[in-house]
C-alpha cells in the first residue's frame, strides 16, 4: 500500500508551522480510481480525482497523538452506510487542502439491508509523521485511549523486560569499551559497544564523533524507550552539562541520563560502571564461578573437616606474608642472619640508628666562615643555632643591583644601569609582570593579530624609491625575480568580515592593481582626454557640471578656457578680438551630422547654421462655384437640294454658339502646420567641454 504527504500538505505544514497557527484536518476523502496500482507510489503532486470517482466524504471520527512527531485520524463507517466500494482515501484541511493520500487494494462498503444484505463496519486509521505533528495540529488525546489494540499489554511486557534487564545488569552497564569516550588529536569521540541502562539495550554500531559546546564539561547519555509507529524501540542520544537527571517528556515517556565521561581541554575522564564481557554472557558467568566438571570434592573445604588452622603450603621465602603459609627453616635461618647484621651495624655506628648511639655523649655543633655560632646537641631534640654573620663591608639599605661572592657573600651594591637592563632573567618575576608592551616601556611595537591600534608611520627621509618610504611591502616568499605571476604580487588585503574582501596589488610591470583590475590615474589616463575639449554633450538638468560651459554663443576667457580656445580657436567668433572668443550657440537649434560627401546636405560647413525648410510636396486643392454661365446659339441654314427633297434623302441646317466672354475660379488650398519645421523633440540644454 502507498501513502504519503502530498506535496500541497507538505506546504501547508511549512505555512503553518512559520505562522505558528494550529492545522485541523477535518475529512476523509473516499475514492474509487480506475486501474489504480495498490503498490504503486502516490502522486504527491496529483489532487483529488474527478467527481465521478468520488464515493463519499466523511468527517474524521477520532483523532490522537503516538507520540510528539505522530499523529494519527480515524474514521469509523457503521453498517447504516453504503454501498460503494473504494481504493484510493485521503485526508482533507479545514482549508480544503489535501494533506495525505493512501493508496489501496479494492474495499468494499456493504450497508446493512434485513433480510437481503448483511452490512459491514469498516475502521480506517491514518497516521501522518512529521517533526512537531502533535504541537500543530494539538491533538492532546493519546491514541491508546481509543484505539482497540494491545498497546497497554505490549507496554507491560516491554517493563517487565525492561525491569528484568535491570536486575540483571543494574542501573548501567558497559560492556568493555562500549560508549567509552576519547580524545583523537582534538577530536572527541564515543567508541561503538553495547550497553544496558535501566534495563533497556543500547547498542551504538559505529565511531560518533561529537562537538562539546565548551571546556570543561560532562558527557551524558540520555537514554528513551519510546513508541515509533508499531513498534516500541530504544533511542539514545549523546547530550552535555554539569548534572543530568532522569525525566519523563511531553508523552511521558521516561528519559535515563547516565555520566558517560568527564572532559577537559587535555583528557578524558571515563565514568562509565564498565565490565569486560566478550562472549555470550552465560559462558561469561560460568567462567568465574571456578567450579568446573574434572574438580574432585568440589564441596569439600578443610573447614568440612575440621582442618580449618591447618595451613596451605610451606615455604623458603622469606618475604612471604601469608597466614595460610608455613615459613621453613630455610626461611628462618634467613631472617636470623638479616637481624644479626642489622645488629652488628648498629652497634660500630655503620648505620643511622649506630651513629645515633654515639649521642650518648652530648656534641658540639659549631659554624665558621662568613659568620660563628655554636650548639650543644644530644639527639634528644632540634639544636638552634645564633648564627652572626660577619660584617662584609656593605651599608644596609635598598639596592636594584648587588655584588655576591663565590660563598653567596653580598659583598658590594650599585644601581642598575640602562646595560644591565637586557641581561635581565624576566621568568624570575612571578607578580606585578606587566602585561602589555607598554608596561616594559616598549611603545613603538606594532602588534600582531587583529588590533585596535592605529600606527603612524613616516619616512626617515624624503625620497622617492621604495627604500625612502614609509611601509614597505614585498613580494610574497621573497621571490624576488624568481617569480613574476600576479599570485605573488606585493598586496594590501582588505576584508569587511563576512561580506566582502578586496586586494590591492603592484604586478611585476608596476601597474596597480584592484582586485587584479589595474587603476587608472593620471599617468596611465588623461581625465582631460575622457571627453575631448570641445565635445558638445546634452544635459537633462539646469545646472552645468563642472568641466562644461553653455554652448549659447558667449564670448569666454582665451586664458581661462586656453584648451578650448586651442580646440576652436576664432572658428565661432572672434570675441573682442583680443583676450575673449566665442562658443557655438546652440540654443532651440537641432544638431546634425556634418554631410562630408554623403550627398545628403551638401556645401555645408562645420558649424554652419541652416534655417527652417520644408521638403517639396502636394496639397489638395478645390475650386468654388464661380463661372457659372450660358451661351447664346444662332442658327444658321443652307439652301436644299430641291432634287433631293422628298427623296428620302437627309437634310441639315448650321447651328452657331455665340462667345460668353472670359471669367476666373476661386482655388483654396488646406493650410497646415506652425510656425516652423520640427520633429518630435524634448529640449535639454547643450554644453561644450571645455
Amino acid at each position: 500500500m502507498g501513502a504519503s504527504i502530498t506535496l500541497a500538505g507538505e506546504s501547508l505544514i511549512a505555512q503553518k508551522q512559520g505562522t505558528q497557527t494550529r492545522m485541523i484536518v477535518s475529512r476523509f476523502i473516499l475514492a474509487n480510481v480506475p486501474g489504480l496500482n495498490p503498490n504503486g507510489s502516490v502522486d504527491r503532486a496529483a489532487g483529488k480525482p474527478p467527481a465521478s470517482q468520488l464515493v463519499g466524504t466523511y468527517e474524521v471520527t477520532q483523532r490522537g497523538f503516538v507520540n510528539p512527531n505522530q499523529v494519527v485520524y480515524s474514521l469509523m463507517l457503521g453498517s447504516d452506510i453504503g454501498d460503494f466500494d473504494w481504493n484510493w482515501i485521503g485526508l482533507e484541511t479545514n482549508e480544503g487542502v489535501l494533506l495525505a493520500v493512501a493508496y489501496v487494494p479494492l474495499q468494499q462498503k456493504r450497508k446493512n439491508i434485513p433480510p437481503l444484505q448483511l452490512g459491514n463496519n469498516v475502521t480506517r486509521n491514518f497516521m501522518v509523521v512529521f517533526d512537531g505533528a502533535q504541537a500543530l495540529t494539538g491533538i492532546t488525546i493519546d491514541a491508546s485511549t481509543w484505539q482497540h489494540d494491545f498497546t497497554v499489554r505490549l507496554k507491560g511486557i516491554d517493563e517487565r523486560e525492561r525491569l528484568s534487564n535491570r536486575d540483571f545488569f543494574g542501573r548501567a552497564c558497559f560492556l568493555v569499551t562500549a560508549l567509552e569516550v576519547e580524545l583523537l588529536g582534538s577530536t572527541y569521540r564515543v567508541k561503538p559497544g553495547l550497553a544496558y541502562i535501566e534495563g533497556v539495550r543500547v547498542s551504538n554500531d559505529q565511531v560518533l564523533v561529537i562537538n562539546p559546546p565548551e571546556l570543561p564539561t560532562t558527557v551524558w547519555l540520555d537514554v528513551v524507550l519510546e513508541r515509533q509507529l508499531n513498534d516500541v524501540v530504544a533511542r539514545w542520544s549523546v547530550t552535555f552539562g554539569a548534572v543530568k537527571t532522569d525525566y519523563r517528556d511531553s508523552t511521558g515517556a521516561a528519559h535515563y541520563c547516565i555520566a558517560l565521561a568527564d572532559l577537559t581541554t587535555s583528557a578524558v575522564i571515563d565514568r562509565r560502571p564498565s565490565e569486560y564481557i566478550t562472549e555470550p554472557l552465560l559462558q561469561h558467568l560460568a567462567a568465574r564461578n571456578g567450579d568446573y566438571p574434572q574438580l574432585r570434592a568440589r564441596s569439600t573445604t578443610k573447614d568440612d573437616v575440621g582442618l580449618g588452622n591447618l595451613p596451605n603450603a610451606v615455604s623458603d621465602d622469606d618475604s612471604t606474608d601469608s597466614s595460610q603459609t608455613l615459613a621453613s627453616t630455610k626461611a628462618v635461618s634467613r631472617v636470623r642472619k638479616l637481624l644479626q647484621s642489622a645488629i652488628d651495624k648498629l652497634l660500630d655506628g655503620t648505620t643511622a640508628a649506630g651513629k645515633a648511639k654515639q649521642l650518648l655523649t652530648p656534641r658540639t655543633l659549631s659554624i665558621s666562615g662568613a659568620g660563628i655560632g655554636s650548639a650543644s646537641f644530644d639527639g634528644t631534640a632540634n639544636a638552634d643555632i645564633a648564627f652572626a654573620l660577619n660584617n662584609s663591608g656593605v651599608q644596609a639599605g635598598t639596592y636594584t643591583k648587588v655584588t655576591v661572592s663565590s660563598k653567596g657573600i653580598v659583598i658590594g651594591a650599585t644601581s642598575l644601569v640602562a646595560g644591565d637592563i637586557p641581561a635581565l632573567d624576566f621568568s624570575k618575576i612571578t607578580t606585578g609582570k606587566p602585561t602589555t608592551l607598554e608596561g616594559y616601556g616598549i611603545t613603538n611595537a606594532l602588534p600582531l593579530g587583529l588590533t585596535d591600534r592605529r600606527p603612524q608611520l613616516y619616512a626617515s627621509k624624503a625620497g622617492t624609491t621604495y627604500s625612502d618610504g614609509a611601509l614597505e611591502i614585498r613580494e610574497a616568499q621573497l621571490a624576488g625575480d624568481t617569480q613574476n605571476g600576479f599570485t605573488y604580487a606585493p598586496r594590501i588585503a582588505f576584508h569587511w568580515g563576512f561580506v566582502v574582501a578586496g586586494d590591492l596589488a603592484m604586478s611585476a610591470a608596476g601597474a596597480l592593481c584592484w582586485n587584479g583590475q589595474p587603476l587608472f590615474h593620471s599617468g596611465n589616463l588623461n581625465p582631460t582626454t575622457i571627453v575631448p575639449a570641445g565635445a558638445i554633450v546634452a544635459f537633462a538638468m539646469a545646472a552645468v557640471p563642472a568641466g562644461y560651459l553653455k554652448a549659447n554663443g558667449a564670448a569666454v576667457s582665451r586664458t581661462a578656457y586656453a584648451n578650448l580656445f586651442a580646440s576652436l580657436g576664432t572658428y565661432y567668433g572672434v570675441g573682442d578680438g583680443v583676450s575673449t572668443f566665442n562658443l557655438p550657440d546652440l540654443r532651440g537649434r537641432f544638431v546634425r551630422g556634418l554631410d562630408e560627401g554623403a550627398g545628403v546636405d551638401p556645401g555645408r560647413a562645420l558649424g554652419t547654421h541652416q534655417n527652417s525648410q520644408n521638403a517639396s510636396h502636394t496639397h489638395s486643392a478645390s475650386s468654388d462655384a464661380q463661372g457659372e454661365h450660358v451661351h447664346g446659339l444662332a442658327m444658321g441654314y443652307t439652301d436644299l437640294d430641291r432634287g433631293n427633297v422628298g427623296g428620302g434623302q437627309n437634310y441639315y441646317g448650321t447651328q452657331y454658339t455665340q462667345p460668353a466672354g472670359s471669367h476666373t475660379h476661386n482655388i483654396t488650398v488646406a493650410a497646415s502646420g506652425g510656425n516652423e519645421s520640427r520633429p518630435v523633440n524634448t529640449a535639454f540644454i547643450y554644453c561644450i567641454k571645455y
